[in-house]
């Protein structure tokens, strides 16, 4: 098969904006919202580790330098790019001396993880059945940016990482489609049964009040045994 490296690199750079931008909607969203209400900690948390582990088996392996940047800059940190920087030689070094088993658990580290970050926030929709707190624009910018994945030869490991994502956001979007709407009149019906509520409550404080005051106008009024005392004298 024919390699066109310029569109290789292309799409590996279109892929590495997107990934290194895509958190700007959900800095956005959750700043606006002054809450993270609905978005996993453990998405973030894992992503992170598995964007370590990912820059380390794109180094290592030679993908497009584009693959070898996204990474760093999604997760930049001077002491992780010093431990990945370490790790990149000594999986080198194996390799050259015939030892491959290290870089392969690199690779199915980094499938685990990136895979594994969204399941916390996949169950997070599950639980509160919508897609709360979480940036539509957030998902929609990562799984294009996992779909501009092209590295030459084809890498399974490498693929399986991006596929995994775009697979993993693919469903969020689904469950966005279908859990929304559905929230949206679960709400609107429980805010009109909150007012239905709030009326018969005042309701029956009103009819209270007004219980109370012909009471106090009972007591106060007359009798007919009073009458018939009055005429007695």
């Amino acid at each position: 098969m024919v390699v066109n490296s310029a569109v290789e690199n292309a799409l590996a750079t279109v892929g590495a904006v997107l990934w290194c931008v895509q958190i700007l909607p959900q800095i956005w969203k959750s700043w606006r919202a002054k809450s993270t209400t609905g978005l996993s900690p453990w998405l973030m948390f894992t992503w992170m580790i598995s964007l370590w582990v990912l820059g380390i088996y794109n180094i290592t392996q030679e993908l497009s330098i584009p693959l070898h940047i996204q990474p760093e800059l999604c997760a930049c940190c001077f002491l992780s790019c010093a431990i990945q920087v370490g790790c990149v030689y000594a999986l080198r070094t194996g390799i050259k001396n015939g030892v491959t088993w290290p870089i392969k658990m690199f690779g199915i580290i980094a499938t685990v993880l990136l895979g594994g970050a969204l399941f916390p926030q996949i169950w997070e929709i599950i639980k509160r059945k919508e897609v709360v707190g979480l940036s539509i624009k957030f998902i929609i910018i990562g799984m294009l940016g996992g779909a501009c994945f092209a590295p030459p030869p084809f890498d399974a490991f490498a693929a399986s990482f991006y596929l995994i994502v775009v697979g993993m956001e693919l469903l969020i979007l689904l469950l966005a489609a279908i859990l929304n709407p559905i929230a949206y009149y679960r709400h609107r019906d429980e805010k009109v049964t909150e007012v239905i509520e709030e009326i018969e409550t005042i309701d029956k404080i009103v009819s209270s009040k007004d219980y109370v005051a012909n009471a106090e106008a009972n007591i106060n009024k007359p009798s007919d045994l009073d009458d018939a005392f009055a005429e007695w004298f």
